[in-house]
């Protein structure tokens, strides 16, 4: 799948066009469905990867960094999706899970040893 294969799919998905992403990004018509041809400029390949919120490994090559299911790329999704107070809030519940996952290992591994 190409780059502008991707673009698309991420089109599909969030019920837009690829000339609306050239318009939000202010890129000329027609620029990214030129990538099929030409390789893009960095520049306009990071500032389409931000608009999508997707990474720059999947728009270029199709895969992350490292390969996530499929509830992990959406709280991966989510997370961007959020202003700095609802990052925190996030972070903070995942702290909270995580810390009371650790606490019923501890508390388990305690009754098995009284």
């Amino acid at each position: 799948m190409s780059i502008v294969e991707r673009i698309k799919e991420k089109c599909l998905e969030n019920g837009t066009t690829i000339n609306t992403i050239e318009k939000k990004c202010n890129l000329g018509h027609g620029t990214i469905r030129r990538w099929s041809e030409n390789s893009p400029a960095v520049d306009k390949v990071i500032i389409v990867a931000n608009y999508l919120q997707v990474s720059l490994e999947w728009l270029l090559i199709g895969k992350e960094a490292s390969e996530l299911s499929q509830d992990e790329k959406k709280l991966v999704d989510l997370y961007r999706a959020t202003d700095s107070r609802g990052k925190n809030a996030i972070m903070r519940t995942a702290e909270a899970e995580a810390e009371s996952v650790k606490q019923s290992a501890e508390t388990s591994s305690t009754l098995r040893i009284g």
